[in-house]
C-alpha cells in the first residue's frame, strides 16, 4: 500500500492508538486500563472501571510501541501518528481530571502527565531513526 501512495508522491502515516479505558473487557478477557484505577466508562449500556497500570506495565506498552512503528517503517510508510486524544491510554495520563498518580507518570505537574508519551516519541526515534516522523495528536 505504501509504495502505491507513493508514487503519487504522498507520504504515509499510521496512526496508533491504545483504546485504554474505553477496551470492552468482554473482547479478550482483559481489563481496560489507564493511569489511574477507578476511571468509569459507559459504552453502549456497558460501563466498565479502569485499573491503573503498574511502572513496568507502562514501560511495556512504550516497547509496544516502539516495536508497531519499527513494522511501520519496514513496510514502507513514513511516519506514525499516536493518538494521545479522546480518553484513551494516553489522554488519560496527560489529563489533570483523570491521571491522580503519585509517581514519575504522575499528575503533579505537566512533565508527569506527559512522562509516558514523550518515552514513546524518544523511544521510537532511537530505534528507527530522526527521518521516520512521529507526532502526537
Amino acid at each position: 500500500m505504501a509504495e502505491i501512495v507513493h508514487t503519487y508522491r504522498i507520504p504515509v502515516f499510521a496512526q496508533m492508538v491504545h483504546a485504554g479505558p474505553w477496551h470492552r473487557k468482554e473482547m479478550d478477557g482483559l481489563d481496560p486500563v489507564a493511569s489511574t484505577a477507578g476511571i468509569r466508562v459507559e459504552e453502549g449500556g456497558r460501563p466498565s472501571t479502569t485499573r491503573a497500570l503498574s511502572i513496568p506495565e507502562i514501560e511495556g506498552i512504550v516497547l509496544k510501541y516502539v516495536m508497531a512503528a519499527e513494522r511501520y517503517q519496514k513496510a514502507g510508510f513514513d511516519g506514525v501518528e499516536i493518538n494521545a486524544s479522546g480518553n484513551h491510554l494516553l489522554n488519560s495520563f496527560l489529563s489533570r481530571g483523570f491521571n491522580k498518580r503519585q509517581d514519575a507518570y504522575g499528575c503533579e505537574s505537566l512533565e508527569g502527565r506527559s512522562r509516558i508519551v514523550l518515552d514513546i516519541i524518544r523511544e521510537i526515534k532511537g530505534r528507527v531513526g530522526k527521518s521516520f516522523q512521529s507526532v502526537s495528536l
